[in-house]
C-alpha cells in the first residue's frame, strides 16, 4: 500500500485508483490512471514506487528499474529503496546488477533475507561458487531456513556435488519443508536411486488427499521416474499423462500461432555484415533434452572455450529492441538497417563479455535460439550455430518426462504440441542449413555415440577450433552446469539414454504423431 502522508485528497484518490486496478490485475487501466497520480503527487517517492509497480506489471522492467534507480540516487540512505531496486533488477533479468545491489544491501543492513536474495542473484548470474558461500551465510544465521536449503541444493548440483545435492533434498523431506518439491528435485537429479523405504515414504506422501494440485503435479513427475526405474512403463506413462495435463491446463501455448510465427521468421531476409563480427560466440540450439548440454561440455573442455550455459541475453536484446520500436518481433526485422544490426550485435557482445574474460570464445546454449538464426546471422555474422539433434521420439518423450521452469518451453506438456513444435523446428532447421551452411550445422547425438572422435573433430572444425584431445573426455570441463542434465553429463557419454523402446507400444501414440513407425519387438525389426 502506498504511503499517503502529506498528500492532498485528490492525490490520494488518484493513487487509490491505480492501486485498485493493480489489485484486480487490470494493468491497462492502471496505466491509464497513473498520469493523474503523477500530476498530483509525482514528486512523492511513494508515487514513484507505484509507477515502478505499474511498469513491472506491464513487464517493462527497464523502465521500472530506471524509476527505482532514480529514487536511490535521490535518497542514497534509503535502504528500502535500494532493496526494491535490487528485487526489480532480479525479476527483470538484470542479474549482475541485482547481485551488486543486493551486495550493497547486505553490507549496509545484513539479514538472512537479504543474504538469501543476494545468493539467488548470484546463482542467476552464474556466479555459482560465490552463491554457495553466500547461502552458507544464511544457514549460519538460520540453519533451518528451507528456501536457503533449496538454493544450496541447486548450487551444489550445478557444481557437480550430486551427493551433497541429494543430502539437502533428503534433509528437507525429513524436516517436512517443501516436501513435494524436494521429492521431485531429488528424482530430477536422474542419477540418484531411492531405497525401498524412500519409495514407500514417497508413495504414502503422494497418496494423501491433503496434497494440493501443484504438489500432485510435482509428485506425479517424481513417481514416473520411480515407476520407470522398476520397469513399470505403463504406470510411468500414466503418471506423466496426469502431470503434463495439469501443467498444460495452465498454459497458453498455441501450436497454430507458433506455426504462423515460424512462417514469418522464415520469410524474413538474412542481412549481410562483417563476417568476423561475433566469431567469439558459439550458439547451441535445438530442443531441450537433445544432447545440447553434452555438446556444450565437449566444447567447454577446449582450452579456448568457456561454457556459459543457457543465457537470456539474445532474447533480452530482441525484446528491448521490440519495445523501442513499438512493434513485436519479427515484424520490425525487415526495416532494420545494417547499423541497427551492428548495434544489436555489439549490445549482445557487451552483455556476454564476462564469459570471455579468461577464454576467447564462449557458448550460448539456450535451445530456443534456433528461431533466431536469421537474427544471429545479421547481428553476429561470424557466430556459429550448432543444432543439437537427437532421435525424434527420444527427444520428445524426454521433454514430456521433464518439468521445466514456469513459463518456459510450454509446448512440452502435450504430445500434440510436442509433435507440432518438432515439425516447426525441423523445417526451420532445414531452411537455415540450406541458406547458411557456413554458419548453421546439425550435429546428431547418434553420430557422437557411433564415432565420438570423428564427430568431435567435425564439431571443432565447424566452430573454427583446433582439435584438442581434452574434448574427447568432456568430464574434464570443470564448470558449473545449470541444466536438468547436470549430473548425467558429468558421467560422460552414456549409450543407454535411449529409453523410448523400453516403453514399447505405450509410445505408439507419440510415434504416430511424429510420423514414426509403430514399435516392434526387437526380433521383428
Amino acid at each position: 500500500m502506498t504511503t499517503m502522508a502529506g498528500l492532498s485528497p485528490r492525490a490520494v484518490s488518484s493513487i487509490r485508483d491505480v492501486e485498485r486496478h493493480l489489485a484486480r490485475g487490470d494493468v491497462r487501466s492502471a496505466e491509464h490512471a497513473l498520469p493523474a497520480a503523477l500530476v498530483y503527487a509525482g514528486g512523492h517517492a511513494s508515487v514513484q514506487r507505484l509507477a515502478a509497480r505499474v511498469a513491472q506489471s506491464a513487464r517493462r522492467f527497464p523502465e521500472a528499474v530506471s524509476i527505482l534507480r532514480d529514487l536511490v540516487r535521490a535518497a542514497p540512505d534509503d535502504i528500502d529503496a535500494l532493496a526494491a531496486l535490487a528485487a526489480m533488477q532480479l525479476e527483470g533479468g538484470f542479474f549482475d546488477d541485482a547481485a551488486a545491489s543486493w551486495a550493497e544491501v547486505c553490507a549496509r543492513r545484513p539479514s538472512a533475507a537479504a543474504w538469501l536474495e543476494y545468493g539467488v542473484a548470484l546463482d542467476q548470474s552464474a556466479s555459482t561458487q560465490q552463491a554457495l558461500e553466500v547461502v552458507d551465510k544464511v544457514l549460519a544465521i538460520e540453519p533451518g531456513h528451507a528456501r536457503a536449503r533449496l538454493l544450496r541444493a541447486r548450487v551444489l548440483q550445478a557444481l557437480g556435488d550430486t551427493a551433497g545435492t541429494a543430502s539437502e533434498y533428503r534433509r528437507l523431506i525429513a524436516d517436512g519443508h517443501h516436501v513435494a518439491a524436494a521429492w521431485f528435485a531429488l528424482l530430477d537429479i536422474k542419477t540418484v536411486a531411492l531405497d525401498e523405504a524412500e519409495v514407500e515414504s514417497l508413495a504414502r506422501f503422494a497418496g494423501s488427499p491433503k496434497r494440493t494440485p501443484e504438489e500432485r503435479t510435482l509428485l506425479d513427475f517424481a513417481l514416473a521416474r520411480v515407476h520407470e526405474g522398476v520397469g513399470d512403463y505403463a504406470a510411468a506413462a500414466a503418471a506423466l499423462d496426469r502431470a503434463n495435463a495439469s501443467v498444460r491446463s495452465r498454459s497458453r501455448w498455441d501450436a497454430r500461432a507458433h506455426h504462423a510465427y515460424v512462417d514469418r521468421l522464415l520469410a524474413e531476409p538474412v542481412a549481410q555484415g562483417d563476417a568476423s563480427r561475433g566469431s567469439e560466440v558459439i550458439f547451441i540450439v535445438g530442443l531441450p533434452r537433445s544432447g545440447s548440454t553434452l555438446l556444450e561440455q565437449i566444447l567447454a573442455a577446449h582450452p579456448s572455450v568457456e561454457g556459459a550455459s543457457e543465457l537470456p541475453d539474445l532474447q533480452a536484446v530482441i525484446a528491448t529492441e521490440s519495445r523501442r520500436r513499438g512493434r513485436t518481433f519479427p515484424e520490425w526485422v525487415r526495416g532494420a538497417s545494417p547499423a541497427d544490426w551492428q548495434r544489436l550485435g555489439d549490445e549482445y557482445l557487451a552483455r556476454t563479455a564476462r564469459w570471455r574474460t579468461t577464454r576467447p570464445v564462449s557458448t550460448d546454449k539456450a535451445p530456443e535460439n534456433w528461431q533466431y538464426a536469421g537474427v544471429i546471422a545479421a547481428m553476429l555474422p561470424g557466430a556459429r550455430i550448432v543444432d543439437s539433434r537427437r532421435d525424434a521420439v527420444e527427444t520428445c518423450w524426454s521433454c514430456y518426462k521433464q518439468l521445466f521452469a514456469p513459463g518456459r518451453v510450454e509446448f512440452t506438456y502435450s504430445l500434440d504440441d510436442l509433435a507440432a513444435y518438432w515439425s516447426d523446428y525441423l523445417r526451420a532447421s532445414a531452411h537455415w542449413s540450406r541458406s547458411q551452411p557456413s554458419r548453421y550445422r546439425v550435429f546428431r547425438y547418434d553420430d557422437l555415440l557411433a564415432d565420438t572422435e570423428a564427430t568431435t573433430r567435425a564439431l571443432l572444425a565447424f566452430c573454427g577450433l583446433d582439435f584438442d584431445e581434452a574434448c574427447l573426455d568432456p568430464r574434464r570441463a570443470m564448470r558449473a552446469i545449470r541444466t536438468s542434465s547436470s549430473a548425467q553429463v558429468r558421467e560422460g557419454l552414456d549409450r543407454g539414454t535411449a529409453r523410448g523402446n523400453r516403453y514399447g507400444p505405450v509410445l505408439d501414440i507419440l510415434r504416430a504423431k511424429l510420423g514414426e513407425p509403430a514399435w516392434q519387438p526387437r526380433g521383428q525389426r
